[in-house]
């Protein structure tokens, strides 16, 4: 199942499915500043939250102390964060998820959703499940979220293997455009660029890449080609570049504005996109896309209207690999309709079950809704319980 950007605002008028949720309102349990909420769990020792959205940044939560916050903390005290359907886990602290199960009857055989089953299936009448489910922390396998570079899809560079001696592979070519402009338009600015030559063996390393920028009619200026050089010294090195500018920016500096970063290891070197909650950089710039381009000169050394809005389609933002994302709790229904789901955008959670594993203690997790007890769209409820103390392991 696809994970889908909802820029518009979701209204609800679900059935039983929308916005329930088992235990204490979850509004009770929240508050807009970053101290300890009234945190309190049912008979059963569940705790039911719902992520309450600030802007459009992350929610962040703590599962010991319940807290929550509207922006990350600085002491990294936080271990799991949520923004509409992405839920994500606090790598910075080792923690880690694995994914337990998927209830029956929601798909089925071939796959296909069960619309019966998500539009009638709530938080209650999944309850009973959630608390019989058994969790063998031995035999689960707990993974770290990684962030993947969507550029690294195909490699830049020929036989891998002699690394660092490998040659340049010149077919290889790459697209890479700014953020959506007033027009909501990704392609008002972009490159297409491969990388030419390299030098990993020498003391001053260095790596060269070429490119051509799109004009205003979104044609690549093949008659302008520009280049840009990395150098560096020792073992790895992480720089950025604006594509505006084409200028080399200093990564880390807070009001940088850089669209790729070029980030090498004695092992490889992969090309990373300008975008929020990245572990390599934290002040980045939203919304950079990029894509592979096959065939010769990149594919497409001429991009019309009709032709970049093909384009478009491939074009991706790095992303985090998350088990929350690898085993998608929800199913969002777009416009399909049936007679239990009517027309309009529609996002009911499957009800899958994951582990959280923290430095204390292992939880399990249920996402329960896109909605929050008073139905309110980007609130995702969910609820966790402890399974496993491991303070004394």
């Amino acid at each position: 199942m696809k994970n889908v950007l909802l820029f518009s605002i979701l209204s609800c008028s679900l059935l039983s499915g929308c916005g329930q949720s088992g235990g204490d309102s979850a509004g009770d349990l929240l508050n807009d500043s970053p101290t300890a909420p009234d945190h309190k769990a049912d008979e059963n020792g569940v705790y039911t939250v719902s992520a309450k959205p600030q802007g459009e940044d992350f929610v962040y939560f703590n599962f010991e102390t319940g807290e929550q916050w509207p922006n990350e903390p600085t002491d990294q005290d936080w271990h799991m964060k949520i923004l509409g359907t992405n839920v994500l886990l606090n790598v910075d602290s080792n923690v880690s998820g694995a994914f337990i199960m998927q209830p029956d009857g929601f798909y089925d055989e071939d796959g296909k959703e069960v619309d019966y089953t998500f539009a009638t299936e709530t938080a209650q009448s999944q309850e009973e499940s959630f608390l019989a489910t058994t969790i063998d922390s031995k035999n689960l396998k707990f993974q770290r979220d990684q962030l993947e570079p969507i550029l690294s899809t195909h490699y830049w560079q020929n036989n891998l293997e002699q690394y660092p001696n490998a040659s340049v592979n010149p077919d290889h070519w790459f697209m890479v455009t700014t953020p959506l402009n007033n027009s909501g338009n990704h392609s008002d600015y972009g490159i297409k660029f491969h990388v030419s030559e390299f030098d990993f063996i020498s003391a001053d390393k260095s790596l060269t890449i070429e490119g051509y920028h799109t004009l205003e009619d979104k044609n690549f200026d093949h008659s302008n080609i520009k280049e840009i050089t990395f150098n560096w010294s020792g073992e790895s090195t992480s720089q950025c570049v604006n594509i505006q500018t084409w200028q080399i920016v200093d990564c880390n500096e807070a009001d940088a504005i850089w669209h790729i970063q070029m980030k090498a290891t004695p092992e490889r070197a992969d090309f990373w996109l300008g975008r929020p909650d990245s572990t390599i950089a934290k002040n980045t710039i939203t919304g950079v896309l990029g894509t592979y381009l096959p065939g010769h000169q990149g594919g497409y050394p001429n991009i019309t209207e009709s032709q970049d809005t093909k384009l478009s389609s491939f074009l991706r933002q790095d992303k985090m690999k998350s088990v929350f994302g690898s085993h998608s709790w929800y199913w969002y229904t777009g416009s399909y309709t049936s007679e239990y789901i009517k027309a309009g955008i529609r996002i009911f959670s499957n009800f899958s079950l994951y582990a959280v594993k923290t430095e204390n203690a292992i939880y399990k997790v249920q996402v329960l809704s896109y909605f929050n007890a008073e139905n309110q769209p980007a609130h995702p409820t969910f609820r966790y319980q402890k399974v496993a103390d491991l303070k004394d392991e």
